[in-house]
């Protein structure tokens, strides 16, 4: 009778255990449907439990249900994903493009703007009192915006209309590291945006974004500011 017993708890613990414990399988693509390899995904608080996707984005993992499964990709948006307890297959993640928002670079040009004054006694005068390898720009952020202050060209008809303010270009630099689809996401004036877009189309290879040692496309967005500094002389106007 005990033997029994033994037995029949045994039986229902191996049970147990193995509803708990059980493979998961499924594909991560990317928005177009495409497979992604090299995929991280791991278990949080799982001491290192984790897999990666093969070529054709599929994976196999243990785990039990109702545990969150977190995937990680360069230039994607982290995906983080509970499992149920029946839906152990065909489990289908897509993985949305992140864009990643650089550091605003402001560009100035100066001004004179003479004011003429009359003269007055002393007494009354006034006192004027931005597991993996994002993409870099060679030479980092402070070589990006050496580039840009140096490459701009203030469109001349917009100075002198005093157009000014901050143009937003969306581009992508792609597993090459080259910049390519530049375009305005938000918009000044047409001289300014098509000054936006040249320095950005004109801007040296940058290091490529890298995934367990693979190139990846990563989107991003760059704030441009067009500011008139403008630089009040005073004349006096001698009686």
């Amino acid at each position: 009778m005990l033997k029994r017993y033994l037995f029949s708890f045994l039986l229902v613990a191996a049970l147990h255990i193995s509803s708990y414990a059980q493979y998961y399988k499924g594909t991560v693509t990317d928005e177009a449907g495409k497979p992604l390899s090299g995929v991280h995904i791991y278990i949080p608080g799982s001491y290192g439990r984790g897999t990666v996707t093969s070529n054709d984005g599929t994976f196999q993992i243990e785990a039990q249900p109702y545990q969150t499964l977190n995937f990680q990709y360069i230039g994607k948006k982290n995906y983080p994903l509970q499992l149920k307890e029946k839906d152990t297959t065909n489990i289908c993640v897509v993985m949305q493009t992140e864009i990643t928002r650089l550091d605003e670079i402001t560009i100035r040009k100066k001004v004179i703007i003479k004011e003429y004054v009359e003269n007055v006694y002393e007494d009354d005068r006034n006192i004027f009192q931005m597991v993996a390898e994002n993409p870099e720009y060679p030479g980092g952020t402070d070589s990006l915006k050496s580039y840009l202050n140096h490459s701009l060209k203030y469109p001349e008809q917009a100075f002198i209309n005093g157009e000014e303010g901050q143009v937003w270009v969306q581009f992508t630099i792609n597993s090459k590291g080259k910049v390519y689809e530049p375009q305005i996401k938000r918009s000044v004036s047409p001289a300014l945006d098509t000054e936006a877009l040249r320095l950005v189309q004109e801007m040296p290879a940058w290091k490529p974004g890298k995934n367990r040692g693979k190139g990846v496309d990563c989107l991003f967005i760059l704030p441009i500011n067009f500011c008139i500094h403008k630089d009040y002389q005073q004349i006096l106007i001698e009686e």
